[in-house]
This record gives C-alpha cells, structure tokens and sequence, in this order.
C-alpha cells in the first residue's frame, strides 16, 4: 500500500514537467500465481485442472502498439497521448519504439516466495 502512495505522490510531484493526459505505468516485479499459492499455502498440495474459459495467464500493462508513444523513465512507463489538442511538453525519458510490450510474462524482475511472504504479512 505503501509503494502506491509513494508512486501516486511522485507522479503528482511531476506534474509541472507534463502536459496532461499521460498514463503513468510503474515498473513492478511479477509473482508467478503458484509461488503466491506456496507463500499463503505452504503445508497444502495442490492440482491442477487445466485452463477454463477467461483464464488469463499474463497481465498486460503497455501494449506493443502503445510503445510508439511511451516514454521509459527509470522506475515507470509514461504512455503519452497519441494526438494531443494541445502543444506538447515531452517528458524525459528514453523513448519506447519498437519495444515489445511491457507484461508479466516478460517482466525481468520476479518476487520469490520469502518476499511475497513478508508482503502479505505486512497487509494481513
């Protein structure tokens, strides 16, 4: 909860260096949902059934062709307007053509089970 407050208060805080209708994306480790299962469940054994309709597997927060017009700055994704009405301050950042999407699947960084453990304690 705490690292929603502090994304939310540093996008608020750069508001004088955008324009308006950018869509902030922070870059966030993934969990692989039988790793959740393990931390919350670590005495349970578990099977599995197969996939039912609507299963997602990966979560995706840029879509490739949203990349054109995202800007990569440090610790979050700034997808910018694809045509403001309005002139345009860019922010700063390296630009994003031509990257894949940015999804859960092909995340770099990963939470192992000690750490979600030690997440979920700090919520319960």
């Amino acid at each position: 909860m705490k690292e929603v407050v502090k994304f939310a208060t540093e996008v608020l805080e750069e508001m004088d260096y955008v324009s308006g209708g950018e869509i902030f994306v922070p870059k966030l480790p993934s969990v692989k949902i039988m790793d959740l299962f393990r931390a919350m469940y670590p005495l349970n054994d578990f099977s599995i059934n197969g996939d039912r309709v609507g299963d997602k597997v990966h979560e995706v927060l840029v879509l490739s062709d949203e990349m054109k017009h995202t800007v990569d700055a440090v610790n979050k994704f700034i997808i910018l307007p694809q045509n403001p009405n309005w002139e345009y301050l860019k922010p700063k950042g390296v630009s994003c053509n031509g990257r894949p999407n940015y999804a859960s699947d092909t995340n770099s960084e990963f939470l192992d089970i000690e750490t979600i453990k030690e997440r979920l304690e700090k919520i319960s």
